[in-house]
């Protein structure tokens, strides 16, 4: 979901392979190229081999995995035509849309639980507390949207903390060492620092609308493709549901991939809303306000309308 560290190598790296593998036709290609994350749902339905079952019936030979850890490389990768789809944070998509990305949102699931942590020992015990704190988090990830929403809910504003941009590794050691007073991070990071570092929760996106991850597409895949696009959509709608009924099987796998401790995302797992939704126009007014938030703090330069990226329902 990291947005500040772009992977110009890594996108440039696949670009020769997308050239060389994309079809002009619809139904004419021959290998299906999905972005993922370890922490991700398409790194069960890698595991599953759902996609490559699925996509044979419409003649797609293979199925080519690559995996991401930040957001913004995917995005470099999907916009640049190397990958065809993948699944990240909205902020990520967001940002690549700004700056130019050629993709489209394709669906959405609702984002991780987040969390503003503390030392156990800190004074801080509210909202109200943060005013003129060090607060961690990962600049123009869905934690930097989080921080905006918890400001607006306190009467703050961005000017009233000093942020201090880190990633999910080097914030747990920064907040570990109190070398910042808070923390704000995602699942199942959050539940770790729970359970490990004994932080203390000041607030978190329990009940908080709007705030997404997202399934995106290359725009010309989705447009020359649309049919291979629909199925991949169905096949992660029937993964997510099976997911939120096999939640400890989802725990284990995940806690395996990343290597965090199980029963913390067992704890992460448990309290996030496992439900594939299309883009509706109430989740383009919610990514619009993200949008129009990180334009008002410079976390994006140039304005973006979040509906002229939205893959019609019309072309499945």
């Amino acid at each position: 979901m990291l947005i500040s560290r772009r992977s110009v190598v890594c996108g440039l790296g696949l670009v020769g392979v997308g050239l060389a593998q994309r079809s002009g036709a619809q139904g004419s290609r021959t290998e299906f190229r999905v972005g993922y994350q370890k922490a991700g749902l398409l790194s069960v339905a890698k595991a599953q081999g759902v996609f490559e079952r699925r996509l044979e019936q419409l003649g797609v030979e293979g199925v080519k995995w690559s995996e991401f850890e930040p957001g913004p490389a995917m995005m470099d990768a999907i916009s640049a035509g190397a990958v065809d789809f993948g699944w990240l944070g909205d902020a990520p998509a967001i940002i690549a849309q700004s700056a130019g990305a050629k993709f489209v949102y394709a669906a959405c699931m609702p984002a991780s639980q987040h969390g503003l942590l503390v030392q156990q020992g800190s004074g801080l015990r509210s909202l109200a507390d943060i005013q003129g704190k060090k607060i961690a988090f990962a600049r123009g990830t869905s934690a930097q949207s989080v921080v905006l929403r918890l400001l607006a809910k306190a009467g703050l504003t961005y000017a009233d903390i000093v942020p201090v941009y880190l990633s999910p590794r080097d914030a747990s050691v920064a907040f570990s060492r109190g070398e910042v007073d808070a923390w704000l991070i995602w699942d199942p990071f959050f539940a770790q620092a729970e359970r490990v570092q004994q932080a203390r929760v000041i607030a978190t996106t329990k009940g908080m609308a709007g705030l997404n991850s997202v399934y995106v597409a290359n725009a010309d895949f989705a447009a020359k493709d649309s049919k291979v696009l629909a199925a991949a959509i169905d096949e992660v709608r029937k993964l997510t549901g099976w997911a939120a009924r096999n939640r400890e099987q989802l725990a284990q796998a995940t806690s395996a991939a990343i290597g965090i401790d199980l029963d913390a995302e067992r704890v992460a797992i448990g309290r996030t809303e496992l439900v594939e939704k299309p883009i509706t126009p109430a989740t383009v007014a919610e990514l619009q306000e993200t949008a129009d938030a990180f334009l008002r703090i410079g976390v994006i330069s140039r304005p973006v309308v979040i509906h002229d990226a939205v893959w019609s329902p019309h072309a499945r």
